[in-house]
């Protein structure tokens, strides 16, 4: 017969020992949980191609190219996407003849060689049609069948402009590695920078939309100036950096102080679905 009183004993013994490994268990599941989800998205590895936002979004004389051209969905869905590798439908070769004309002119008034001065003028039209093109893809710049890519051009020594100065020997490899994906037609597998729960409802569109809204965007004259404006209240000066990192946490505080600030709801079945 079962000894109630010593049964009692052992329970009183061991249940408190049970209960404080239960409770360290459950530290070790939730802190797993959350290096998962959140510090993983900190530790981003190496993205197969080197790209550096400054040199096409803010470099003196580089492309000028404003978020959404290469991330097409910023304002359209969820995720802001990658920008492709298949030639924009929308180029028009007529675009930035003008200013190719004006570079080439002004590169052999600089006393640079013919060659030279075509380089300026082909990277100066290429410029100019970005501007107007709207979306882009790698290949509006980097197309290997094009003989005055931006590629190519930025690949052979002596060239003229800001390349020559800036782009050091790995970069130059870097933007040769983007012409062998174009050739190939082989994507380039981004390493996702920014990673939510999967519990968490995250949509660009919705947000850009609300931001779009509010005076202190309205207030700044240039589009161009807006989006990034826009961009960096979660992303950072993403035009200013070399390879893109994350400089947000992204936590549920950052989310919440944020609409805090701005007014936007903070019910919990607005982000989670």
């Amino acid at each position: 017969m079962i000894d109630q009183k010593k049964l009692l004993d052992l329970g009183l013994k061991v249940g408190p020992l049970m209960g404080m490994y239960g409770f360290f268990a459950f530290l070790i599941l939730a802190f797993t949980g959350y290096r998962y989800y959140w510090v993983s998205a900190e530790e981003v590895p190496p993205q197969p191609v080197g790209y550096k936002h400054f040199l096409h979004v803010a470099a003196p004389d580089g492309p000028k190219l404003v978020c959404i051209q290469c991330h097409q969905y910023t304002d359209k869905g969820r995720q802001a996407g990658a920008p492709p590798l298949t030639p924009s439908p929308q180029w028009n070769d007529v675009w930035g003849k003008e200013e190719g004309i004006a570079a080439y002119a002004e590169a052999k008034k600089a006393g640079k060689s013919k060659e030279d001065a075509e380089i300026a003028r082909r990277m100066a039209m290429k410029s100019a049609r970005l501007q107007k093109s709207g979306p882009v893809s790698c290949a509006d710049c980097h197309g290997p069948d094009d003989p005055g890519d931006l590629a190519m051009d930025i690949s052979r020594p002596g060239n003229v402009g800001y390349w020559d100065k800036v782009y050091e020997k790995n970069e130059k490899a870097e933007a040769k590695k983007v012409v062998d994906h174009i050739r190939t037609r082989e994507p380039i597998h981004w390493h996702r920078t920014h990673k939510m729960p999967t519990h968490v409802y995250f949509s660009h569109k919705r947000h850009i939309k609300a931001l779009r809204e509010r005076d202190e965007i309205k207030g700044i004259e240039s589009e161009r100036e807006q989006i990034i404006t826009m961009c960096s209240f979660c992303h950072g000066e993403v035009q200013m950096m070399g390879e893109n990192r994350k400089i947000r946490s992204m936590e549920m505080g950052f989310c919440i102080s944020c609409h805090k600030s701005k007014g936007a709801p903070t019910d919990c079945y607005i982000c989670h679905k």
